[in-house]
């Protein structure tokens, strides 16, 4: 994943991180933090900033110039959110025209839907998870039939 995301060329690539777990395990959620802060290094190293959303209990941006200091104290301080993404927020606005890199534990049912909204705002998506379940499978399927690419990096 490291290689395709440092040939990703685009200056408006976002890396996102969700803290939603549900089912995971904290071992899987520290792993998904790890990711995030794998790909933000290798997007600062490449562009010597990047921006950044996590969503705790609500979605917190940080733009990181050259230092990801204030990203990872943000990551740092994350928590198993319990609560699922929103199929409709107006941070997704933001969003418009974008490529993210979306960084998350688990996938559900209420990501599909948010994905649904976001195609809708001409984003494009690929989500990065540590580990997929049976479950999850089927909601894989749904999202690639999106565009939207599922990388499992364990």
């Amino acid at each position: 994943m490291t290689k395709e995301f440092e040939s990703f060329q685009g200056e408006g690539a976002l890396l996102v991180y969700d803290s939603f777990s549900e089912r995971s395990s904290h071992r899987m959620f520290e792993q998904s933090i790890e990711l995030a802060t794998s790909l933000l290094a290798t997007l600062i190293r490449k562009h010597s900033y990047a921006r950044f959303y996590i969503r705790k209990d609500r979605w917190e941006a940080i733009t990181v110039h050259q230092s990801m200091i204030p990203a990872l104290q943000a990551l740092a301080y994350a928590e198993p959110n319990r609560k699922p993404i929103e199929a409709i927020d107006g941070v997704y606005r933001k969003w418009s025209g974008m490529h993210i890199y979306y960084v998350c534990a688990e996938l559900n049912q209420a990501l599909l839907a948010a994905c649904r909204t976001l195609q809708a705002q001409r984003v494009t998506m690929t989500i990065c998870t540590v580990a997929l379940t049976g479950t999850e499978q089927r909601i894989v399927n749904e999202l690639e039939t999106l565009g939207v690419k599922v990388v499992e990096i364990s």
